[in-house]
């Protein structure tokens, strides 16, 4: 495995699912490379594109005015 995303709608509900997936990676004995992992942020770049509460973007680089 090598990325895991997890949206939510509330910074609680984030925690509850967070602690969720990582007792299942746990379970799963998948590590966690805690040095790569980013948590609660407004956006991510998955597969080369940007995804945030409104959707998914283009990264701005790739845009040019």
């Amino acid at each position: 495995m090598d990325d895991v995303s997890v949206g939510s709608g509330t910074a609680e509900n984030h925690l509850r699912e967070l602690s969720l997936v990582m007792t299942r990676l746990e379970d799963a004995v998948i590590k966690v490379n805690f040095s790569k992992c980013h948590f609660g942020t407004p956006e991510a770049i998955v597969l080369g594109n940007v995804v945030y509460k409104n959707g998914i973007r283009p990264p701005e680089e790739q845009c040019e005015s």
